[in-house]
């Protein structure tokens, strides 16, 4: 046998990056295959960002191995405490030990350990610590077994924990598992016994491996495209990917200016696509579409004293997807009571949110505009259940820490819709369950304007259930039938998780959707109280009855979730109206969440403020002209970081999604509740529609 075919122990020599390609590229490139919008260009896109990582990853190999040994030692520890720290932060381990997540948290602590001390050992193990000598790993064949099938374990662990464990949450964390398992493989194959391979068959690895570099930067240009929406929907092109978009951004304001990142000045931190637009100032400072110009409002409108007046009630219900209710088509007898109450009322079969969680759509109702638009308040949630505005965090007791942030529009300087009520004459009252998470507490401020607020969680424990909410409903009836006209809205937080088993509702299965099905059926059960309360002859005819959801849910296997994408199955909500003198029907014209405020004013005749973006459902049922309409959503860590930041313009049968952090954008066609992704649909109206809203807004930020 000749020298040239000999297996070898190569780490005395410098670590070759096609080695590491013959594993990394196929392993980055059948992720890519898995793509919503897979393709020819995204596969070779993602070949050639697999193969920078390969280059990348050998030049930090070689020259670690060139380091004194004590220097390589503290470089893997320092790196290894790094991605521990980073991953157990951003799990937010250290606040939820004081709760009731504390499992959950003490594995979180572990599993980030464990990725820190993987990190280390395994560059101290696999890289030379002395010029010309091997590793620790490749003095034995036995030693050199271990430590493959350890770095082997923390590859296969990084991607098990990465596809599994909270997929669209964390990203810090997703990142430090991605790290890891480049890492781990990096070692093992830096350890694997190969045969020597003549020096033009290297050649030509290696001028494979340039030519593949060179493809992203050929196929991604400085905007979004589908390439570019192909590699950041699977996790281990995504991580390639924003990998060389880091090395890109200059001016460090989170944009690249190539690879797809939308920045349209480089050098300019203060210019990148999520940043507001200073109408007449010269500067595009968001890179859409030049410089904003200065909008003209409408005037205010004036009150139709000959319009009938009505009381009002909202019915609003937490995280139910239209599609599970029989009215929407849904097989099980989910909801027997909304079914045949819907029968008199108007019914929109294409209804979305205007925000993807509950803090962000229920508030953008209240004030009857796009949540964009809103001025937002960070506010923030200790491990001891307390709410705080970021700028009390000084206030933290002995023991207490910061354990989620949500918003809530605090300082928003517009009227809340009760607040206008009131002013028109019109009584209002509340009666709202939010579970544990306290938006609705008066003391906080979200929901201003009530004359009464009456809240589940203030019963006895064993009534703070829908059955609470239906009580405290119909006492709060009985009392409005006194006065005058009323606006009364309704809360029910049931179906939203966790699950809570009722003997009275019917049993679909054990699996998370047949669980969810439960909760829905006696939620129906509770709001059928309601209904049957409203529908007395002597409330029905000056009564009319809104029910609709603040966001839909997603399912994915046994996990569920909403507020982490725009997804129909998380942004299209049920929407009903029974109105006296309405005759009941189906419509199919896009209405939203904002469509509620405008409604309800109407129905009571008071004012419409001229800064409500919605429409009197009346309308948008019988004469609306083709309508734009805006969901947004977005998410931030314990810290007040933003880590999600979406939105997306729909007309019921078409939607564009623009994530504003990692310049994604994608089309996608609406037929019933399905949606197919179609890059080639004519969607300009809806991205001249978002460009517009975000020359105004940009990215969320939060106020103190």
């Amino acid at each position: 046998m000749t020298k040239s075919l000999r297996f070898i122990a190569p780490l005395h020599t410098p670590f070759d990056p096609t080695r590491l390609a013959l594993v990394l590229v196929p392993l980055v490139v059948a992720d890519s295959l898995r793509a919503e919008a897979s393709g020819p260009l995204v596969w070779l896109a993602a070949a050639g960002l697999a193969a920078g990582l390969c280059v990348g990853s050998a030049l930090a190999f070689n020259m670690l191995a060139r380091l004194p040994r004590l220097a390589v030692i503290a470089i893997a520890c320092a790196l290894g405490l790094a991605l521990a720290h980073w991953a157990s932060d951003d799990l937010n381990a250290i606040a939820r030990l004081g709760s009731s997540e504390w499992l959950k948290a003490s594995g979180a602590l572990a599993g980030s350990a464990v990725a820190g001390f993987v990190t280390a050992g395994a560059i101290i193990t696999t890289v030379p610590l002395r010029p010309g000598a091997n590793a620790w790993a490749s003095a034995t064949e036995r030693r050199r077994r271990i430590v493959l099938v350890i770095l082997a374990a923390a590859v296969v662990g990084s991607i098990v924990f990465d596809r599994t464990s909270y997929p669209r949450s964390y990203p810090a964390a997703h990142f430090v598992a991605r790290a890891l398992m480049l890492v781990a493989l990096t070692c093992a194959v830096s350890i694997l016994p190969i045969r020597a391979v003549p020096a033009k068959w290297r050649r030509a690895a290696g001028g494979s491996l340039a030519i593949a570099m060179v493809l992203p930067w050929l196929l991604l240009g400085s905007q979004p495209t589908p390439t570019s929406h192909g590699l950041l929907d699977r996790p281990l092109p995504r991580f390639a990917l924003e990998i060389h978009r880091a090395l890109t951004d200059i001016d460090g304001d989170g944009f690249a200016p190539l690879l797809g990142g939308g920045d349209c000045a480089a050098w300019n931190g203060h210019v990148h696509p999520g940043a507001p637009d200073v109408p007449s100032n010269g500067v595009d400072e968001n890179c859409l579409g030049g410089d904003r110009q200065p909008s003209v409002p409408p005037p205010e409108p004036a009150p139709n004293s000959s319009a009938r007046r009505l009381s009002v009630v909202l019915i609003t219900v937490d995280a139910l997807r239209p599609d599970r209710l029989g009215v929407y088509g849904a097989e099980r007898p989910t909801s027997p009571n909304l079914d045949e109450w819907s029968k008199g009322a108007l019914v929109f079969d294409r209804a979305y949110t205007s925000g993807g969680w509950t803090s962000v759509a229920l508030s953008s109702l209240m004030r009857g505009v796009w949540a964009r638009r809103l001025e937002w308040t960070a506010i923030q949630e200790t491990n001891r259940l307390r709410l705080l505005r970021r700028k009390d965090v000084g206030a933290l007791k002995g023991g207490e820490i910061l354990a989620r942030t949500f918003s809530l529009p605090l300082e928003d300087e517009r009227p809340t819709l009760p607040e206008l009520l009131e002013d028109n004459g019109v009584d209002t009252y509340a009666v709202l369950d939010d579970g544990a998470t306290g938006y609705f507490r008066p003391e906080l401020g979200a929901f201003t304007g009530f004359g009464t607020i009456k809240l589940t969680d203030k019963l006895a424990r064993k009534k703070r259930t829908d059955a609470g909410t239906t009580d405290l409903a119909i006492s709060a009836i009985k009392n409005l039938d006194k006065k005058g006209p009323f606006f009364l809205w309704v809360h029910y937080f049931g179906p939203h998780a966790p699950v809570q088993r009722h003997k009275e509702a019917p049993s679909f299965g054990e699996k998370a959707i047949d669980l969810y099905d439960h909760e829905i059926a006696f939620t129906d059960r509770e709001i059928g109280r309601l209904l049957d309360v409203l529908d007395a002859p002597e409330r029905a005819s000056k009564t009319a009855v809104l029910v609709a959801a603040d966001h839909g849910e997603e399912f994915d296997g046994e996990r569920r979730y909403h507020g982490l994408s725009l997804r129909e199955s998380a942004i299209r909500i049920p929407l009903m109206a029974r109105i006296p003198g309405i005759v009941g029907t189906r419509c199919s014209a896009a209405a939203s969440l904002v469509d509620v405020s405008a409604t309800i004013a109407s129905l009571t005749n008071t004012p419409v403020p001229s800064h409500f973006d919605g429409m009197d459902l009346r309308r948008v049922c019988e004469d609306a002209p083709s309508r734009i309409l805006f969901v947004d959503t977005w998410r931030f860590d314990h810290r007040g970081r933003t880590f999600y930041d979406a939105t997306a313009a729909v007309d019921g049968s078409k939607k564009s999604t623009w994530s504003l952090l990692d310049g994604d954008r994608a089309k996608y066609e609406v037929a019933g509740f399905a949606e197919t992704y179609a890059p080639g649909t004519d969607a300009a109206e809806l991205d001249e529609a978002l460009q517009r809203q975000l020359e105004a807004t940009g990215l969320v930020v939060l106020g103190d």
